[in-house]
């Protein structure tokens, strides 16, 4: 996954606060039933490319960070992304 860096301030009164929210994020999702070993090589190459000198320095020189995980952890976040910002779309009835 790839994170933008926050630019928000916090504001206590709204009960937000930015330095804990990714404003954008990036990752690769590959289509359902995709077989896991296929999944598993996809990660590998994603993963190694993150660690990269030359993709971290255009990255950073991009005002992003690289922060690799396992195809379990991007589907947990994803998971999370949707319940935490559904409830906030179902709130103000967007």
């Amino acid at each position: 996954m790839l994170a933008g860096q926050a630019i928000l301030r916090n504001e206590p009164d709204s009960g937000i606060q930015w330095d804990e929210v990714q404003v954008n994020w990036y990752g690769s999702i590959a289509p359902a039933r995709t077989p896991a070993d296929i999944i598993q090589k996809l990660n590998q190459a994603i993963v190694t490319s993150l660690h990269d000198t030359v993709t971290l320095e255009r990255l950073n020189g991009a005002a992003m960070a690289a922060d690799p995980t396992t195809p379990q952890e991007m589907r947990a976040f994803v998971a999370q992304e949707y319940e935490t910002w559904g409830k906030v779309v179902k709130t103000i009835k967007f």
